[in-house]
């Protein structure tokens, strides 16, 4: 009986061309590989019980950030509709949950603020947080920044938005516009950050690197200057 011409080794060769199952494996164990070694290096080593205490803030911080999404859309779609009734009327008849209350075309336009500066909020946190827990590099210390920067966000759009109807910003369009009372808000809550960084020279804020106790106040005259009167160059 005559030998075949080709030979399988253990290595996956035949006839000295490689195997096209071999080249896909080795290819896919390599990128694997790669991965791990990058995520190691990105991710921090925890220990289980800090490992715990992170699975839980995931889990909050997850649930926090869905149910805040319903409650705004539902608050969206709920308010706009009865401002929308204040074209050619002064006031409108809210008659929710609790006392009753009257809407005026400002309050609405506030109102829609609020919940937009929410929304853009929630724009920025999701996509912080869902790319944070895909890399593993959520830290377990941020937690109340999730939590309160849907407020510090609605905070500043109900300011933006407030300076957009009396005036004092010039933006385009009719400032008593409603599409421009939300996007307004929903602008100031996606870039919160943005804007409280270039004010915090102004506001006298201090760097959130370090202890506030080991820095000067950014507005203060140093130590060696403090008392003394400045005189003319």
């Amino acid at each position: 009986m005559a030998k075949p011409s080709s030979t399988a080794t253990s290595n996956g060769r035949t006839n000295g061309s490689e195997s096209p199952h071999g080249t896909t494996m080795s290819i896919s164990s390599t990128v694997l590989e790669k991965i791990e070694v990058k995520r190691s290096a990105t991710a921090p080593r925890l220990s289980d019980a800090d490992r715990r205490v992170l699975d839980r803030v995931t889990v909050v911080v997850g649930c926090w950030q869905l149910a805040l999404t319903a409650v705004t859309t539902v608050a969206a779609f709920s308010v706009w509709p009865l401002v929308a009734q204040l074209e050619g009327r002064a006031t409108v008849g809210v008659h929710w949950f609790g006392p009753d209350f009257r809407v005026t075309a400002l309050s609405g336009a506030l109102i829609l603020g609020v919940i937009g500066g929410v929304a853009g909020s929630l724009v920025h946190t999701i996509t912080i947080f869902s790319s944070r827990v895909g890399r593993d590099t959520l830290e377990a210390s941020f937690l109340w920044w999730y939590l309160l920067r849907p407020f510090a966000a609605a905070l500043l759009a109900l300011l933006f938005v407030a300076a957009v109807q009396s005036g004092l910003v010039a933006v385009g369009g009719k400032p008593e516009s409603l599409v421009l009372a939300f996007v307004a808000g929903g602008l100031a809550g996606l870039f919160t950050d943005a804007v409280l960084q270039k004010l915090r020279g102004f506001l006298g804020a201090t760097s959130t690197q370090m202890t506030a106790s080991s820095q000067d106040v950014p507005l203060a005259a140093p130590p060696h200057e403090q008392g003394t009167t400045p005189t003319a160059a």
